[in-house]
């Protein structure tokens, strides 16, 4: 059955067990996320899942720019209103 413990496949260093708490907190937190989403979903849900999490992180990013750039308008508005 799918989401039963597999042997692990282990594709390079930054995936072994052992050495987990020696990578930096993000990349140990990734690869966390990304073996609980193999253990329990199956591979189009799996496709869903990172589809929705780069559609969100895409979002905010363009989210946070729109708020610098607002920023951006109001400081530079506020110093040509200075030199007047």
């Amino acid at each position: 059955m799918y989401g039963e413990k597999e042997p692990e496949i282990q594709t390079g260093a930054r995936f072994q067990t052992d050495g987990l708490a020696k990578q930096p907190e993000h990349i140990t937190m990734a690869i966390e996320v990304a073996r609980t989403i193999v253990d329990k979903f199956e591979p189009d849900e799996q496709n869903a899942i990172l589809k929705e999490m780069y559609g969100y992180i895409k979002q905010e990013r363009s989210n946070r720019i729109d708020s610098l750039r607002k920023q951006l308008d109001l400081l530079d508005k506020s110093l040509t209103e200075m030199g007047k």
